[in-house]
C-alpha cells in the first residue's frame, strides 16, 4: 500500500510545472539545512571539507547548503523530466556549448563514450544525448521497485536504449561502440572490490572504476565529457574534451584523466555535484572518512595525495 501511494505522489509529480518541482525541492532542503543531525546534511559537509580544506568554516556552511538545495531540487525535477515529452524538454534547453565537440566525434565512427559525473540534472542530459546519434546506456534497477517503470519509459522515451549492468549489459555496450554508437556512463560511482583503481579526486583517494578504461582500450573509440547544468529558465547542455590520458593503455594514467575529466565538470557551479553520495567510503587503508569525527591524524592522511 505504501509503495502504491509512493508511485501515485511521484507521478502526480511528473505533472508539475518545473518551476514549482524547483520551488518544493528548495522548500524541503532549507527545512533539512535546519536540522543538520541528518545523514544527508552530514555527508554533503564531509565530502566538501575532505576536498576542500583551506576554505573557511563559514565558506563550507555555505557550499553545504547550497549543495543540499541541489541536491533535493534534482529528486523534485526528476519525475518532471521522466514524465514530460522531448518537445518539453528542448524548450527547457537554454544552451549547448561546444555541440560540435560531440558531433565531431561521432562523425569519426568510432564510437564515443560520453562521460555524464552526477552533476545538474543527469536525466535531462540522458534524454537529450540519445538525438544526436543512437544511444545504448547502462541501467541499474532503482533501489524502489515501484519506480522502475516510470523510470525506464523516461530514460528511453527519446530513443535510448537500456541495458543492464551485467556481462550481457557490457558485451551490448562493446557492440554499440564498435558500431559507432553513443554510450553514456556516470563514471563517478564507486565501483565493486577489483573492478577499481584509487585515484585522487580533489586530493582525496576515489576507488574509480576501470569500466570506461577497459571500453577505450577494446574498441579505440572517443570519449567526450557532458552534462546537464540547471539555471533558472531551465538547463544548460555543455561538452568539454578530455585529457588525451585518458586514451593511454596505462590504466592508473587513464584513470587520473578519468577523475580530472569529472572535476573538470565542477568548473560552472561546483554546489550542482551530488555532494551526498559517499564517493570515499572505501579508502586504501581502511580509513573510514564518514565515521562522525574525524582527528587531525585522520585529515592527515590526504595529504599523500
Amino acid at each position: 500500500m505504501r509503495q502504491k501511494l509512493a508511485f501515485f505522489v511521484i507521478f502526480l509529480f511528473g505533472y508539475l510545472p518545473l518551476s514549482v518541482a524547483r520551488f518544493l525541492g528548495y522548500c524541503v532542503a532549507k527545512i533539512l539545512t535546519w536540522l543538520p543531525k541528518n545523514s544527508l546534511h552530514f555527508v554533503t559537509r564531509r565530502n566538501i571539507e575532505l576536498t576542500n580544506p583551506l576554505k573557511s568554516t563559514e565558506e563550507i556552511k555555505k557550499l553545504v547548503n547550497k549543495s543540499i538545495v541541489n541536491t533535493i531540487q534534482v529528486a523534485f525535477e526528476m519525475p518532471v523530466i521522466w514524465k514530460r515529452s522531448n518537445t518539453w524538454l528542448n524548450r527547457k534547453i537554454t544552451s549547448i556549448e561546444n555541440e560540435n565537440l560531440l558531433r565531431q566525434a561521432v562523425a569519426e565512427n568510432r564510437g564515443v563514450i560520453v562521460l555524464c559525473p552526477h552533476i545538474g540534472n543527469w536525466e535531462v542530459f540522458g534524454r537529450k544525448l540519445a538525438e544526436f546519434a543512437p544511444t545504448t546506456n547502462l541501467y541499474q534497477p532503482p533501489k524502489l521497485k515501484f519506480m522502475e517503470s516510470l523510470v525506464l519509459r523516461g530514460r528511453e522515451s527519446s530513443g535510448a536504449r537500456l541495458v543492464p549492468t551485467s556481462h550481457r549489459g557490457m558485451n551490448a555496450l562493446l557492440k554499440a561502440l564498435r558500431s559507432g554508437e553513443i554510450t553514456g556512463i556516470l563514471p563517478d560511482q564507486q565501483p565493486e572490490t577489483d573492478r577499481g583503481l584509487f585515484v585522487p579526486f580533489f586530493g582525496v583517494p576515489a576507488y574509480t572504476m576501470n569500466l570506461i578504461y577497459s571500453l577505450v582500450q577494446k574498441t579505440n573509440c572517443n570519449v567526450v565529457l557532458g552534462y546537464a547544468i540547471r539555471e533558472r529558465a531551465g538547463f544548460k547542455i555543455i561538452f568539454k574534451s578530455v585529457h588525451p590520458e585518458i586514451f593511454s593503455e596505462d590504466k592508473l594514467d587513464s584513470l587520473v584523466a578519468l577523475s580530472k575529466a569529472v572535476e573538470a565538470s565542477l568548473e560552472e557551479d561546483p554546489t550542482q555535484y551530488q555532494w551526498a553520495y559517499k564517493r570515499f567510503r572505501k579508502q586504501p587503508d581502511d580509513f573510514r572518512p564518514y565515521k562522525p569525527i574525524l582527528s587531525e591524524e585522520d585529515l592527515s592522511r590526504f595529504n599523500r595525495y
